[in-house]
C-alpha cells in the first residue's frame, strides 16, 4: 500500500521504519519483561528475557492467533481492573462512578 501511494523509494522506506519498529519492540518487550521476570522469579535478567520471549514465541508459533488474542485480552481485562482499583483506592468511588468504559466512550465521542 505504500508503493502504491509513495511510490518505489516510500515503499522501501516505509518497509524498513516498519521493520525497524517491530524489531525494536521486541528488543523492549524482552529487555522490561526480563526485568519484572527477575524481580518475580529472582533469574537473571538476560535468562528471563530469553524465558519470556520463547514462551511468547511459543504462544503465537503454536497455539496460533486466536490464543494469542485471548491470552492479550485476558492481561488487558486485569490490567484495566488494577488501574480501576487504584483510581478507587485513591479517589474514593464517588468521583469514580463516570469513569466507567462505556460513559467514558461517550464522552469522547462527544455524546452528552
Amino acid at each position: 500500500m505504500a508503493q502504491e501511494t509513495l511510490g518505489d523509494w516510500g515503499g522501501a522506506i516505509a518497509t524498513v521504519a516498519y521493520v525497524f519498529l517491530g524489531y525494536s519492540s521486541m528488543v523492549a518487550y524482552s529487555c522490561k519483561s526480563g526485568e519484572i521476570l527477575f524481580q518475580l522469579i529472582n533469574l537473571p535478567a538476560p535468562i528471563s528475557g530469553t524465558l519470556f520471549t520463547a514462551l511468547f514465541t511459543m504462544l503465537v508459533s503454536i497455539w496460533g492467533t486466536k490464543a494469542t488474542d485471548r491470552v492479550n485480552q485476558f492481561i488487558v481485562e486485569k490490567q484495566w481492573c488494577f488501574n480501576y482499583g487504584c483510581c478507587l483506592l485513591t479517589f474514593g468511588s464517588r468521583y469514580i462512578t463516570y469513569w466507567h468504559p462505556p460513559s467514558l466512550l461517550r464522552v469522547l465521542q462527544g455524546a452528552t
